[in-house]
């Protein structure tokens, strides 16, 4: 990862900010694979994750294409290590920016950024680097959020959006962008991708259960913007009220959205 992202800012340490990554991906993954297949992904294909992190994604791939390969790209020495260990010769760690990866033009069959985009300054930079390593007719999926649309709570906490909007000034200050769902397309198009879709996925906790939820939706993870000034002690504490009066409501329940935006590399 580069960026807006900071692993180490967890308040609750490393291990936490991994433990909240693997948590993200079971909450979405059997959705994203879903569309990944219906996409073509077969299991010889030649893949690329952009921002791969500390691999969990990458053991799902694995899964997906035992007979093709799967090149992580990872900027973060930490993460890099990570997922070496973690991933042994089953997958190749290029320690490289996703938007210079060093890796050779029109190499791979399909290129997935998951959670990526949002923390790049420049995520078109990142396309276009997605664009000329994929072979012609290889596809590009980028996986994201949109902070806007993110989903449904019941019962709502109408009274804490304006202290979410705050916080997200944060990752704006650092170049990134949590509202990016809803630029992907027109980011595709200018990339130079054709064919370019949007999917819009969802994940409820009636089928997962809240506790699948709660690393994603902690109020903790609001700190760093209470240390950068961005919210007062008393706005975080209204948040974790808030949130505490949710999950003891029995009939609470979320429904969270992913956007999916994918293209194809021309065929010259």
């Amino acid at each position: 990862m580069s960026g807006s992202y900071r692993p180490e800012e967890n308040p609750g340490g490393l291990d936490e900010e991994l433990a909240r990554l693997q948590s993200q991906v079971e909450l979405s993954w059997p959705e994203e694979k879903r569309l990944l297949l219906s996409l073509g992904l077969t299991e010889r294909m030649t893949v690329v994750e952009l921002g791969g992190g500390p691999g969990f994604v990458t053991d799902k791939l694995l899964e997906l294409v035992p007979s093709g390969a799967v090149h992580v790209v990872e900027r973060d020495p930490g993460m890099c290590l990570l997922a070496e260990s973690r991933l042994g010769a089953r997958a190749r760690v290029h320690r490289s920016s996703v938007l210079d990866t060093g890796l050779p033009d029109a190499r791979f069959d399909l290129a997935l950024a998951r959670f990526v985009f949002q923390h790049l300054e420049e995520p078109l930079l990142a396309a276009r680097e997605a664009l000329r390593v994929l072979r012609p007719g290889g596809r590009l999926v980028v996986s994201e959020l949109d902070a806007g649309l993110w989903g449904v709570a019941e019962p709502s906490l109408p009274e804490l959006e304006p202290i979410h909007r705050k916080a997200e000034r944060l990752q704006l200050q650092r170049g990134g962008n949590r509202f990016i769902g809803r630029h992907l397309v027109r980011l595709l198009h200018s990339a130079g991708f054709t064919g370019v879709r949007l999917d819009v996925i969802a994940y409820h906790s009636d089928a997962l259960g809240l506790e699948a939820f709660r690393r994603q939706l902690d109020p903790e993870r609001l700190r760093p913007a209470l240390e950068a000034g961005l919210i007062s002690p008393a706005e975080l504490e209204q948040v974790r009220a808030g949130y505490r009066r949710f999950y003891d409501t029995p009939s609470a329940s979320i429904l969270m959205l992913g956007f999916v935006a994918h293209g194809l590399r021309p065929i010259d």
